[in-house]
């Protein structure tokens, strides 16, 4: 994901010229500023105007949720989420009528994830031989994209108000064991807590429901009882072991967890061959 890789790669040069602490390595980490929407933010913004957004209250509400966004794939605001929406539903209503040919000649061809330069050069040169058929303008486009964000709650089960359409409604950590995804009665001992998480694939905090971290971790060396590990899931395979999560709940809220061990207070004996 090249957002990704760039913001990460802006918050360490930013640490340049500085002892770089562990906590700042973390910090990087979950980073969860949605950088890579700012531009998608700004148009969605230019396309609510005044005229546009007279007599249509979903489009006010919407409005008024952009604006109050701080900026963060966070999980108690809908802005996010709404900003999100807007760019899929233009990346849809633009680039599907291209890859129709394709898809026509092999349904199963996989067009690609990497779409956002070629997407946002149309929207920003917005030829007239790229509108899709029956779409008098490019400023019609992105209004039906507005519209349809504005009724995101309207597709949701119980059609929450759009406000509570938040990421943490939708950001939703689904971390099964294989065996209860073949018996689920068993994910009540199995699975970790569905639970609601910030960050997205297009920053460093990488979380999506099924996606995320394997670990972090920030290590200085000769300052190793400093240093950071966070690991999801726990660190026993035995679901009725004390440690079967032991840790995950570090994971899931970025808080610190050390790298090194603590004091020993079990020990494990193995005897070969009995």
């Amino acid at each position: 994901w090249p957002a990704r890789a760039a913001q990460i790669r802006d918050r360490l040069t930013a640490l340049a010229g500085r002892p770089a602490t562990a906590a700042d390595g973390l910090a990087v980490q979950l980073d969860d500023e949605a950088i890579f929407l700012d531009r998608w933010r700004a148009l969605l913004d230019a396309t609510l105007t005044d005229e546009a957004v007279a007599g249509d209250a979903g489009l006010r509400e919407l409005r008024d949720l952009l604006r109050a966004w701080h900026g963060h794939a966070a999980t108690d605001e809908a802005g996010y989420r709404l900003v999100r929406e807007f760019r899929l539903l233009v990346s849809t209503m633009v680039l599907d009528p291209i890859y129709a040919p394709v898809k026509a000649r092999d349904p199963a061809a996989d067009v690609g994830h990497s779409v956002e330069q070629p997407l946002w050069s149309i929207v920003s040169a917005r030829p007239d031989y790229l509108l899709p058929a029956g779409t008098p303008s490019w400023d019609a486009l992105l209004r039906r994209a507005a519209v349809e964000t504005s009724r995101l709650g309207e597709r949701e089960p119980g059609k929450p108000a759009l406000r509570d359409c938040t990421w943490g409604q939708a950001n939703v950590l689904r971390m099964r064991h294989p065996f209860s995804n073949l018996a689920p009665f068993l994910g009540r001992w199995l699975d970790m807590p569905a639970q609601a998480l910030p960050g997205d694939v297009n920053m460093p905090r990488v979380q999506r429901p099924t996606f995320g971290a394997s670990m972090r971790m920030v290590v200085i060396p000769g300052r190793e009882q400093d240093s950071i590990f966070e690991q999801p899931g726990g660190a026993s395979g035995h679901f009725l072991s004390p440690f079967y999560r032991a840790g995950h709940d570090d994971w899931a809220s970025g808080r610190p967890s050390p790298f090194l061990p603590g004091e020993a207070k079990y020990r494990l004996t193995l005897h070969p061959g009995s």
